[in-house]
C-alpha cells in the first residue's frame, strides 16, 4: 500500500517508520525546506516519561507511553533509558508527595540515593522520586536518525512541499501536520512552552531531572557536548496557576 504522511515532525516520522517496517511504501511530505524547521519537536525536551507525565497528562499517556520505551531504543541508538529523577526543596516536600500520589513505578530516594544517581546534586536535596524505567532522546538527533531509518527501509522524505492532505493521490494519507492543520480541525489548540539551551562543563547529569515547585516546575535534560535543555510547564498553565493564587487586589 502506498502511504503519504504529511508532516516530518516526530509524529509523522514515527508513523512513517512504523508503516515502512510493516512493508508499506511510504513518502513523507514536509512544508519546511529543512528538517525541524516548523516542527514543535525541534524544541521539545525529548523525555520518554509516561509515569511522570501521568501527573498532569491524559490517561492514554500512561497507558500507551511504555510502548515508546521499547520502540525508541529499537529504532535509534541515541535513545537512552537512564530513568527520571524528581526532586523538590525541603519547603516544597508537599509537591513531591502530591506528585507521588499522581504517578507510579517510582522509588523513593533519600539524600544518599540522590547523590548516587546524580553526584552533582549531592547534598542539595534530601528527598526525591526515581523513575528507573523512563528514558529520553535529543529531538535534534532523533529526527535525523528517524529519517535515516526510514530511508533504510525504502521510504523517502520530500521537503518544501506544502501539501493539502485532501488532494493527495495515495492509498492512504496520514495528516501529521500538528497545529498547521487547525484550519481543517478547528478544535486544535496550541500550547506554548519555554525552553533554553545551556552549555557548561561544570556539571553532568545522566538523566532528566525535574524540579517541583507549587507555581513553576522546571526540568533539565542532558544532551551531548555539555549542553542542557531547561524547560518549563506550558505558559498557559503557568498563567492559570498564577491567577488562581493571586489576591483580588493584584488585578
Amino acid at each position: 500500500m502506498r502511504v503519504t504522511v504529511v508532516g516530518a515532525g516526530v509524529a509523522g516520522l514515527v508513523a512513517a517508520v512504523e508503516l515502512a517496517e510493516r512493508g508499506h511504501e511510504v513518502e513523507v511530505l514536509e512544508r519546511s525546506p529543512r528538517l525541524g524547521g516548523a516542527a514543535c519537536a525541534w524544541s521539545a525536551g525529548g523525555m520518554i516519561a509516561p509515569w511522570c507525565e501521568a501527573e498532569a497528562g491524559e490517561e492514554e499517556v500512561a497507558e500507551k507511553g511504555p510502548e515508546a520505551l521499547a520502540w525508541w531504543p529499537r529504532q535509534i541508538s541515541q535513545a537512552k533509558i537512564e530513568g527520571t529523577l524528581v526532586v523538590a526543596s525541603r519547603r516544597d516536600h508537599a509537591e513531591l508527595a502530591r506528585f507521588a500520589r499522581m504517578t507510579e513505578r517510582f522509588e523513593h530516594a533519600d539524600a544518599v540515593r540522590i547523590g548516587e544517581l546524580e553526584p552533582n546534586l549531592s547534598g542539595r536535596f534530601d528527598k526525591g522520586l526515581f523513575f528507573p524505567e523512563e528514558g529520553h532522546v535529543d529531538p535534534r538527533e532523533a529526527l535525523p536518525a528517524l529519517v535515516r531509518r526510514l530511508e533504510a527501509l525504502g521510504g523517502a522524505v520530500r521537503f518544501g512541499v506544502d501539501a493539502d492532505p485532501e488532494a493527495l493521490d495515495a492509498d492512504a494519507v496520514l495528516d501529521c501536520r500538528g497545529l498547521a492543520a487547525r484550519n481543517a480541525v478547528p478544535e486544535l489548540r496550541g500550547v506554548r512552552g519555554e525552553m533554553m539551551l545551556l552549555r557548561t562543563a561544570e556539571i553532568a547529569f545522566k538523566r532528566p531531572v525535574r524540579m517541583l515547585h507549587p507555581r513553576l516546575s522546571l526540568y533539565v535534560v542532558p544532551r551531548a557536548d555539555d549542553i542542557f535543555m531547561v524547560g518549563a510547564t506550558s505558559i498557559g498553565v503557568l498563567h492559570a496557576r498564577r491567577c488562581r493564587r493571586a489576591p483580588p487586589s493584584s488585578f
